[in-house]
């Protein structure tokens, strides 16, 4: 089953639907390990959001809810983790803020 079947989402064009609210997303953020784009352009605290409560919804359905949530070292890092995070725990998970990870 593709990833995005399991998700809470309607992938219509680039417009994602959770609820009432309605995102435009530049789908070639999506890589086959990780997330993309320009900060401020494709990527946003509404957009962290928003992937948080996606991510979250997906992860409840195989009965896991303890998510660790790290960052790098740029500015717009703090605030993309924290909106992240909400939205996790908006579904119900428990995050764990691990901080500064070198990768």
């Amino acid at each position: 089953m593709p990833f995005r079947s399991r998700l809470p989402l309607i992938f219509s064009s680039r417009t994602f639907r959770i609820e009432d609210m309605a995102l435009k997303i530049n789908t070639n953020i999506f890589r086959e390990y990780d997330i993309r784009g320009i900060a401020g352009e494709d990527l946003s605290e509404e957009f962290a959001n928003v992937l948080g409560k996606a991510y979250g919804t997906y992860l409840q359905k195989f009965g896991t809810k303890d998510v660790l949530v790290a960052r790098d070292t740029r500015t717009t890092s703090p605030p993309y983790q924290k909106a992240l995070m909400d939205g996790l725990i908006a579904t119900g998970c428990n995050t764990y803020d691990m901080g500064v990870a070198i990768v």
